[in-house]
């Protein structure tokens, strides 16, 4: 019996596809640029100057209501919110940066979580990200010497904004995909020929412009013709382990001593093992059509990778679908050149002839 084909599953960090399209760079940076403008212009004012915290408080929502501008009756309830989150940790006598910035991640947070994933724990992930984010940057603004309020805020609004990139990265786990070395080492001759056919395949749209959930449906598909590739595998050994020629020797001389054997103990357990026998020859004959059956199904996933992959080779973008736009112009050109030329050389053989 053949050892079976392993394949080790890996993981990998990945942004989910909302958040590839709504979290985005410009966001971030138009948070922590309006906060952190918005905070230093709020800070000339004694009042703040007095109380940072009110500053950060109302310089966080201000930055949060830039992010959202088509919503301006959000931005009362994003200044209440972070106001009461930087006052309430000042009076509490911890880190209003942190606990401003826990609260800014939060509401980017709730508004951005990817289908799929509950919205509670996305946000409290972005929070948090965002939290760590502006500690940090804080903390390295004032190892620096920059231990002033506008400093300090600039630098946690900063913070939170690049803290909300790694704070929407998910770990999953990726589904094993085989290389050429562990079919060769996993898969013997004739079955290893199907798979290595459809990575060559794989890796030659792989090496082309492809988006990524295109390339994991395709990598699907590899990994099902290597499953029915182990399937074929062991349904062989099952049938070359039921062979048909000995079995239905073995009926025929079970039978034959039941007809003629005199004892009836040793003619029903002749009789019964015939019997038994039988079946196992129509229990064979359905392992062949389950076998029939995968093979057809290896085929189809093969014959759907191959037109795939001419598929995206149409469907990509080719030199010869567009001309060079002088190519008229050129083309003229050359012409009235050739015209010139032959008027030239015309000319010449008269002058030739008369004189």
């Amino acid at each position: 019996m053949s050892e079976p084909l392993t394949l080790r599953a890996t993981g990998a960090l990945t942004l989910p596809d909302a958040a590839l399209t709504r979290l985005t760079a410009l966001e971030h940076g138009l948070f922590a640029v309006c906060a952190g403008a918005a905070g230093a212009g709020l800070l000339l004012l004694p009042v703040a100057q007095a109380r940072p915290a009110l500053a950060l408080g109302l310089a966080f929502g201000l930055g949060l209501g830039a992010v959202r501008p088509w919503a301006p009756l959000l931005v009362p309830a994003f200044m209440a919110l972070t106001l009461g989150a930087a006052l309430g940790a000042d009076r509490l006598g911890v880190s209003s940066l942190v606990a401003t910035a826990l609260v800014a991640g939060l509401v980017l947070g709730v508004r951005r979580a990817p289908e799929g994933e509950a919205p509670w724990l996305y946000a409290l992930n972005a929070g948090l990200a965002a939290a760590m984010g502006a500690g940090l940057l804080a903390w390295a603004a004032s190892r620096v010497g920059l231990t002033e309020a506008t400093p300090q805020l600039a630098a946690s609004a900063l913070g939170a904004g690049l803290g909300l990139w790694p704070g929407a990265f998910r770990f999953r786990e990726v589904a094993p995909l085989p290389t050429a070395a562990t079919l060769a080492a996993g898969l013997p001759e004739p079955y290893i020929q199907a798979p290595t056919r459809a990575l060559d395949l794989y890796n030659a749209v792989r090496g082309g412009k492809v988006d990524p959930e295109t390339l994991e449906g395709l990598a699907e598909v590899l990994r099902w013709i290597v499953r029915l590739a182990e399937t074929l595998r062991t349904l062989d050994d099952d049938l070359r382990a039921a062979d048909p020629v000995t079995l239905r020797e073995r009926a025929e001389a079970a039978l034959h001593e039941a007809e003629t054997s005199e004892d009836e103990f040793i003619r029903d357990r002749r009789l019964a093992t015939a019997k038994h026998l039988e079946q196992i020859l129509r229990h064979r004959e359905q392992v062949e059509l389950e076998r029939r059956r995968t093979e057809s199904l290896q085929e189809y996933a093969l014959a759907y990778l191959e037109e795939a992959r001419m598929g995206l080779v149409l469907a990509r973008a080719l030199p010869g679908e567009r001309s060079p736009d002088r190519l008229d112009e050129v083309l003229t050109r050359l012409r009235e050149h050739a015209k010139d030329g032959d008027n030239r050389r015309r000319t010449a053989r008269e002058i030739q002839k008369v004189l």
